[in-house]
């Protein structure tokens, strides 16, 4: 499922295509691409990284192993390679966070993708290779350390329908300002479902994360139930 630029992959909740660079929202936290994931890209090979995170080999010699080719009696060596510790993504709790915020093109066109979509068959009916662009954006993740900006990977189409767009914003303000909303983050689905609900009832955007936060905090995600 997915709204606007959110969406469900592996169970857990995207902003930005989930085949490449793109923000984990999960409930310890905001999960963005660490330098791992920004010069390798992030794609299949790392799906396996939504159902269990850090649990790859180090690749390096452990002195006390029967088997390992390092000497034991080396001298110490400050410039020596060290094991890889850094981890493809980097975990924002919650608590540490004053903002997220998106910075992503709007359109009032209901379904951008289906029209970028229609435009590549029809040029590619009169030999024409075409391909829709994604609508990539920004994230802005704000702690008391400063504003990093993510650039993410979007979908095909010049922008995001923007009831959909608003109202993933208001539910990113409600993440940050509610703690007991979080563990909706455990159930993505049935949160989109939520939200795409409100986008419909066009509340104005004043109101929209007041109708969020009063929808998340009155309703309990399926999985506490």
């Amino acid at each position: 499922m997915r709204l606007a630029h959110a969406n469900v992959r592996g169970g857990v909740l995207c902003l930005g295509d989930p085949g490449g660079l793109h923000v984990r929202l999960r409930p310890d936290g905001v999960h963005t691409p660490g330098w791992k994931a920004t010069e390798d890209g992030v794609g299949d090979e790392d799906d396996q990284d939504y159902e269990d995170e850090g649990d790859g080999d180090d690749d390096w010699d452990d002195p006390d192993d029967p088997g390992s080719s390092e000497d034991p009696d080396a001298p110490d060596d400050p410039d020596a390679q060290q094991p890889a510790l850094a981890s493809p993504w980097v975990v924002t709790a919650w608590r540490d966070l004053a903002a997220v915020e998106v910075d992503a093109p709007l359109t009032r066109w209901r379904y951008p993708g289906v029209l970028s979509t229609v435009v590549a068959a029809v040029v590619g009916t009169v030999g024409i290779e075409w391909y829709p662009e994604g609508a990539a954006f920004d994230v802005e993740v704000t702690t008391a350390g400063g504003v990093e900006v993510v650039r993410c990977d979007g979908f095909a189409g010049r922008g995001y329908w923007e009831p959909h767009a608003r109202v993933v914003e208001a539910l990113l303000r409600v993440l940050v300002s509610e703690p007991s909303t979080r563990g909706w983050l455990s159930t993505p689905g049935d949160l989109l479902a939520v939200l795409s609900t409100l986008a419909r009832r066009g509340p104005s955007a004043d109101a929209l994360a007041d109708e969020v936060r009063s929808a998340l905090l009155h309703a309990a995600p399926e999985a506490s139930r």
